[in-house]
């Protein structure tokens, strides 16, 4: 049975009203999320990106004309030698090279590794293969002087020894190396981190509420429980639901999933709606195993379950071990629910819809 029920609440389908009703109350968990976000994400990026970076990039940029000589094997297609051009792929591996480190390190204070100048220069070549673009990058301006001084002796050099080059010159030389503006993007960074805010704290609001077994309806009860379901505290069907489920019953006993509700203000409230039952407090069988024994001598037992406290499990336990003492539920009662959250979900308004409708 209890199987049956825990089975019950994964059928359940998704409420979409109740779903967004408790989202739109949570507005400030959005938006708390939302400023966490930003200031995270965006507090982050500007804290690397400005703050802590000591070092600066210094760049000059020299710009080379590179004229080919006629390819012999555009006249003569027997030749088995043709002649290469290269890419840039090429260019740059070619640039690295011992011949053009010797060159480098003639010109620089500290000698250079391979893998170092790699990572100071680049060569860039655009849609026109006879001008490239000689990129020096370091965080010394001295340093990124000299590397573009050693490649403006060089690059001819290079030019001279390659048949495929009649000469390569230079057409652009900078005067110096010029201070590199960081891209400081801080304001994208805190917009992109409130997104993320917003979209995680969503996901995470989702995932509970996929999860919450808690009872906030009366229809939630009844499905999951298979319980006939009095109403709410607040809501005024509860007196005739009462009245019918406790006809020919002087004594009904009302128990708890646990200790959260009053059983003895559950009784004096029932007994204000009907005056011709006794309504008698019987402990929570959690809390008073002993307690079944009193139920099983009461003409009906009704289940008072606190409004969005208790869990789904301990319900469905509860169930078990009343079904085990052979005492049956005849009905349950959702205790301290709040009207206005109840009057909004039923009609769309705070105001006491049942009340209007009454008069």
């Amino acid at each position: 049975m209890v199987e049956e029920r825990e089975d019950a609440y994964l059928r359940e389908p998704f409420n979409l009203k109740w779903f967004l009703m408790q989202e739109l109350s949570a507005w400030y968990v959005f938006l708390l999320g939302t400023v966490i976000g930003a200031l995270l994400f965006g507090g982050g990026y500007f804290l690397v990106k400005v703050v802590l970076p000591s070092a600066r990039d210094y760049q000059a940029e020299t710009v080379y004309y590179l004229e080919y000589t006629e390819n012999p094997y555009d006249q003569d297609p027997s030749l088995t030698d043709p002649y290469f051009y290269f890419n840039e792929y090429t260019l740059n591996q070619w640039i690295h090279s011992d011949f053009f480190l010797e060159t480098v390190n003639r010109y620089v204070e500290k000698p250079l590794s391979e893998l170092e100048l790699a990572d100071y220069v680049t060569v860039i070549l655009p849609a026109d293969v006879r001008m490239q673009t000689l990129r020096v990058v370091t965080s010394d301006p001295k340093l990124t002087n000299d590397l573009t001084a050693a490649y403006l002796e060089a690059l001819p050099k290079f030019g001279e020894q390659q048949r495929e080059y009649l000469s390569i010159r230079a057409v652009d030389i900078p005067e110096q190396a010029y201070l590199v503006k960081a891209d400081v993007r801080t304001a994208r960074a805190v917009l992109l981190g409130a997104v993320l805010g917003l979209f995680f704290t969503f996901m995470v609001r989702t995932l509970l509420f996929l999860m919450d077994t808690r009872v906030w309806l009366p229809e939630q009860l009844s499905g999951r429980y298979g319980l006939k379901v009095l109403g709410c505290d607040c809501l005024p069907e509860l007196k005739e639901n009462v009245a019918y489920l406790c006809r020919d019953k002087k004594q009904v006993g009302v128990t708890g999933v646990d200790d959260t509700p009053n059983l003895a203000r559950v009784c004096e409230t029932l007994a204000a709606l009907d005056d011709t039952t006794e309504f008698i407090p019987i402990p929570s069988f959690e809390q008073a195993p002993e307690g079944a024994a009193s139920l099983r001598q009461m003409d009906g037992v009704l289940l008072a379950v606190s409004w969005g406290t208790v869990s789904g499990s301990l319900i469905s336990r509860l169930l078990a071990n009343l079904q085990t003492q052979d005492v049956p539920v005849d009905g349950a009662i959702l205790w301290d629910a709040d009207e206005k959250t109840l009057n909004r979900y039923y009609f769309g308004t705070s105001e006491n819809g049942f009340s209007k409708e009454k008069q």
